[in-house]
């Protein structure tokens, strides 16, 4: 509509830019056109601009739609990323800490509590191996203590002994002083017999 407007204004100005003049009725026919083609322009804008507005409007809606479930998503991830988190802490630092703690009892020579681990990772094999070490441990303590009470007692034997000889000893002398004491006057009886 407004193509075939212009194309009639054309029409009706070219003799002006021919240099001959428009008769009134050509000029009026033309302000009418003009005026149509104004109006129907005004018309065309306010419906785009009711458009525009209206796509403008449903844009920022999505647009608030798309943040709130961006927000959610973001919240969502960052909770499976903590609670993995956790999880791999956990899963990672409690067998460390039972294997500190085993080393701590073995390190106050309790070897009765072996770790116990069932995964067979690196942790696994470490606890494996610790439990291996500290079954030779408690066999070389017991071992040590067997010697050492034997060592003992072997000790308080001697010391009895040492004991039972220092007493002989001392009654030998107790007893040797009279019997020296004797055996002079015994030989000098010797001596004075024909």
């Amino acid at each position: 509509v407004i193509a075939s407007g212009c194309a009639k204004i054309a029409r009706l100005i070219r003799p002006l830019t021919e240099g001959s003049p428009i008769s009134e009725s050509d000029r009026q026919s033309a302000l009418r056109e003009i005026n149509q083609i104004h109006s129907r322009f005004s018309e065309f804008v306010a419906e785009d601009r009711e458009s525009v507005s209206s796509a403008l409007s449903a844009l920022k809606h999505a647009h608030a739609r798309t943040f709130v479930w961006t927000a959610i998503a973001a919240a969502a991830l960052l909770i499976a990323v903590g609670m993995y988190g956790i999880f791999f802490y956990k899963s990672l630092m409690s067998p460390i800490y039972e294997i500190r703690d085993s080393i701590q009892a073995v390190a106050d020579a309790n070897f009765a509590n072996p770790i116990r681990y069932a995964r067979r990772d690196e942790l696994g094999r470490v606890a494996e191996d610790f439990n291996h070490m500290i079954s030779r441990l408690n066999r070389m303590w017991e071992s040590m203590e067997a010697e050492v009470q034997k060592r003992t007692e072997q000790l308080l034997m001697r010391e009895k002994l040492a004991g039972i000889g220092e007493m002989a000893g001392r009654m030998a002398h107790e007893l040797n002083t009279p019997l020296a004491s004797v055996a002079g006057c015994a030989e000098g009886l010797l001596k004075r017999a024909p």
